[in-house]
């Protein structure tokens, strides 16, 4: 089911930048690249967030088949800090990054090149997430 939610969350990406790209006759006027405010983002952080993390569960429950639950705390706290640290230091390079090379640019162009890339963006994960339902299914099947 996952796999085959990943396909249709790819296809709605692709949908959605394929009209603002082609379809969209007035481009916003708030320059591509430009911060999105908090209350939009909150509710992808924490669902995002949310998600028990295949390493720390696995950590978990050997230290837990040990008899050492409070190392597995400790591992466990040491990976989600790690794995926090990661990939916000990658977000924030990400997003100053873009908001470098946009400033850079007109505004249509710059709107044109983040449409191309949420359109292939939305490409790519359709296309991956089909393939590995495709293969769940077929491996499941035999």
């Amino acid at each position: 089911a996952s796999f085959g939610l990943i396909a249709l969350l790819g296809l709605a990406i692709l949908l959605k930048n394929g009209h603002a790209l082609f379809f969209k006759s007035n481009p916003d006027p708030a320059r591509p690249g430009a911060a999105t405010s908090g209350k939009r983002l909150l509710p992808w952080a924490l669902a995002v967030g949310v998600v028990p993390c295949p390493a720390v569960v696995m950590v978990m429950l050997f230290c837990l088949s040990m008899d050492v639950m409070v190392l597995g705390l400790l591992a466990a706290a040491c990976i989600s800090l790690g794995m926090a640290a990661t990939i916000s230091l990658v977000v924030i390079t990400v997003v100053m990054g873009k908001a470098g090379v946009f400033s850079a640019m007109p505004t249509k162009r710059a709107a044109r090149i983040e449409g191309m890339v949420g359109l292939l963006s939305g490409v790519a994960i359709t296309l991956f997430g089909t393939l590995l339902l495709l293969t769940t299914v077929s491996v499941n099947l035999y």
